[in-house]
This record gives C-alpha cells, structure tokens and sequence, in this order.
C-alpha cells in the first residue's frame, strides 16, 4: 500500500471530514472513491479553468440561481434593477 501526503488548511480538513463523515466514510475511503473514479473515466470528475488575463467583453445577460434551485436567465439591466430594490 502507497502513502500519500495532502497538505490542507484546517478549515478545509475540517469541513471535508464533517462531509465524509455525512456520508459514512473516512479520508482514506473518500480519496480511494475518487482516485478510482479518475482511473475509470480516464478525466478528472470536473472542469478546471483559469481567468482570462484581461477581463472579457460584457455579457448581454447572466444567470442565477432561484430559491427552488432553479437556473434564471435575466439580462443585465434586469439584474441591475434587482440590485438598486435592495
């Protein structure tokens, strides 16, 4: 068996052992589930990005997120509206 060492703030240690242990599972097992997820899908399970260097053009519109989970489309102006009833 291989060791392997991840270095995490405490904060974040804490947060992931709350969650694993939510699940029914400790650190070993949680790792082993998404190393093995990675083995079979030959991808990691999501995206990864970086910023652009300079800002990109302004959208027409964006998206939220409503009280039921739903996805929203609104344009700008109607979010800026939302924004200024606050």
């Amino acid at each position: 068996m291989a060791e392997i060492t991840i270095n995490l703030d405490e904060s974040m240690k804490s947060e992931l052992i709350s969650l694993c242990d939510a699940m029914g599972l400790d650190l070993d097992s949680f790792f082993g589930i998404y190393i093995r997820r990675v083995l079979l899908d030959r991808r990691i399970p999501f995206e990864i990005s970086a910023e652009r260097e300079y800002p990109e053009e302004p959208r027409e519109s964006s998206f939220l997120q409503g009280d039921e989970g739903e996805i929203i489309q609104k344009a700008l102006e109607e979010l800026k509206a939302l924004g200024e009833d606050e």
